[in-house]
């Protein structure tokens, strides 16, 4: 692709490390390579997004269609499509099923495609949560605010004040994320199997600020939150 944006404008790419780039050229067509590059980029981060979500989606919840006998789950991305519909209390939804274009009824659990009906059941996927989580109640993250004289505050305070950061505590929140949880365990596990061992993990911290805590709590870190916050 970046080939092509070279030839089409007479522009020379070069690439300096992993995070940039630099262009030479005549201001106008360098102007319109920045351009370009810059529309590659949001898409390959909105199509990286989306994979994450549905993958993280796909973890704990899988849509199904009736197939002979049997039920067949859907691709993680028809998944995320069809659970967001169910989350977001839509009505239906277009699907693909077998490459025919069908209309997905949420409520009734049913995809439909002129006269032909496909029943359609979500499966609710089970996780093992860790033993000191809270009862969520059927919320997807739910953030618990820690107590000072809880053991794990001291720990999580104990492990904050070797970064030699001298900031004030105002609190601390354990964010319960079924989804991010059990993604966490699939990628830990593929680990351990890689590198033939079970020491993997760091505790790290990373500044952020207010408006992205939200996409973070709820999608887990993404570089395009990335801002001048981190630590």
């Amino acid at each position: 692709m970046l080939r092509k944006i070279e030839k089409e404008l007479n522009v020379i790419i070069e690439k300096k490390d992993q995070d940039s780039i630099t262009l030479k050229g005549l201001t106008g067509f360098v102007y319109t390579a920045e351009s370009r590059i810059r529309d590659i980029i949001c898409k390959v981060e909105r199509i990286e997004n989306r994979k994450r979500v549905a993958i993280l989606t796909s973890s704990t919840v899988e849509w199904q269609y009736r197939r002979g006998r049997k039920f067949k789950a859907f691709d993680p991305f028809t998944n995320c499509d069809l659970e967001e519909a169910f989350n977001l209390q839509t009505t239906s939804v277009q699907i693909k099923i077998n490459s025919e274009v069908y209309n997905a009824d949420i409520v009734y659990k049913v995809a439909t495609r002129g006269r032909k009906q496909i029943e359609l059941k979500r499966v609710q996927l089970k996780a093992s949560l860790p033993l000191n989580w809270e009862d969520m109640k059927g919320q997807s993250v739910v953030l618990i605010e820690l107590k000072a004289d809880s053991q794990e505050f001291t720990e999580v305070e104990k492990e904050f004040r070797k970064t030699s950061l001298s900031s004030n505590i105002i609190k601390i929140e354990r964010v319960q994320n079924c989804a991010l949880w059990r993604n966490y365990m699939i990628k830990k596990e593929e680990l351990e199997d890689k590198n033939k061992h079970k020491n993997n993990e760091k505790h790290l911290f990373h500044g952020t600020g207010p408006h992205t805590t939200d996409q973070i709590n709820n999608q887990g870190f993404n570089r395009s939150f990335a801002g001048m916050n981190a630590i």
